[in-house]
């Protein structure tokens, strides 16, 4: 191994553990004010909240009427891309704050407000990386605004009748460097793991082919089903076909996650071939540098998106079909908008959302 790789990873694993030291100061200093006891127990392995801290009411102490109750949940599988989620629950009982400690270092902190409150925001997340980069996604009703560290503006957007348009006395900036890509993505990831499936939508530049970095992240975040389907008219009928294909197939038939995976994407594949509609496509491949628009399936240099709908005005649905926790990588958004393009040319809007088959 080369010296500067050995370095690199040395460095990478320092961050992550000062990441984790200052979240575990935190958690710390807002026990100690809020009168949080040390040897708080645990709930029960093999019960729901099995491994979590339970709070003082739980564990048979009598709370105090002001006291917040906190929760904190480690990760000991290995399987979630987060180490440590802790949530803070106001007296009321409603959801105050979280933190997140993901395994590469980064951080996230939501802040929810009261219905009464005086703050001017509905919801709040502050994502972090190691490198001391820093995004803040702000939501006040259908409207939602994205700035950097210091504070400037990178994009506002209110949800109209087809998805999220940018304000229009707001010019957003495009979004060029790698760390932001990372930011939105650790934070796409963290939602996707919240029952709700996560939306991220851009809009394509005019040179996107010439420069693959110029588009613009206008919105991210998890509207309801009846919301996001004004946009995706599709989204019922995908979200059918997947569960079906999911339902036939079953998790128990198959020796691994991903041999399932695999199975349920060609079932599904095969029901959405089978409507004969050029406005709905499923496991399409593209060449990433050629202007053909088909490639054979697994063929060398091409990308592959689960499922597109050609929407209106200008816009592609993208359904990521998942079975799995993989979450939606920096590098995935260019290719989706790629894919995007060459199924309709006119592109000018891509919603990305997860979709994963429900329970039955």
């Amino acid at each position: 191994m080369a010296w500067s790789q050995f370095e690199d990873r040395e460095l990478h694993r320092v961050r992550s553990e000062i990441s984790y030291a200052a979240l575990q100061l935190k958690l710390l200093r807002f026990g100690l004010e809020q009168r949080y006891r040390v040897d708080q127990p645990r709930a029960p392995a093999g019960s729901p909240s099995g491994g979590q801290w339970i709070d003082g009411e739980s564990a048979g102490t009598p709370s105090r009427p002001n006291q917040q109750h906190i929760r904190v949940r480690q990760d000991e599988t290995g399987e979630e891309s987060w180490l440590y989620h802790s949530t803070h629950h106001r007296p009321d009982g409603s959801l105050a704050s979280e933190h997140v400690l993901n395994r590469d270092g980064s951080r996230i902190f939501s802040e929810y407000n009261t219905p009464d409150g005086t703050d001017d925001w509905d919801t709040r997340h502050t994502v972090e990386d190691i490198d001391g980069s820093v995004l803040v996604v702000e939501n006040a009703g259908n409207s939602q605004t994205i700035r950097d560290g210091r504070g400037d503006l990178l994009s506002q957007s209110v949800w109209g009748k087809h998805g999220p348009e940018t304000a229009d006395q707001v010019q957003p900036a495009y979004f060029p460097t790698r760390q932001t890509q990372q930011l939105l993505s650790a934070l796409f990831t963290w939602m996707s793991t919240n029952g709700i499936s996560p939306l991220l939508a851009y809009k394509i530049g005019e040179y996107f082919k010439e420069n693959p970095a110029s588009f613009q992240v206008i919105y991210i975040g998890q509207p309801d089903t009846e919301t996001l389907s004004g946009a995706c008219k599709r989204l019922a009928e995908v979200q059918k076909y997947t569960d079906e294909s999911a339902s036939k197939l079953r998790r128990e038939n198959y020796d691994s996650a991903a041999s399932y995976g695999t199975a349920v994407h060609v079932e599904l594949d095969k029901r959405i071939k089978a409507l004969h509609d050029p406005d709905l496509a499923s496991e399409k491949s593209y060449l990433k540098n050629e202007d053909e628009n088909d490639a054979r399936r697994g063929e060398k240099g091409s990308i592959r998106v689960d499922v597109l709908e050609a929407a209106p005005q200008n816009t592609v649905c993208v359904y990521d079909i998942k079975t799995g926790k993989s979450g939606l990588s920096q590098a995935r958004m260019t290719e989706i908008a790629f894919a995007a393009q060459k199924f309709r040319p006119n592109t000018r809007r891509i919603l990305v959302t997860e979709m994963r088959p429900r329970s039955r």
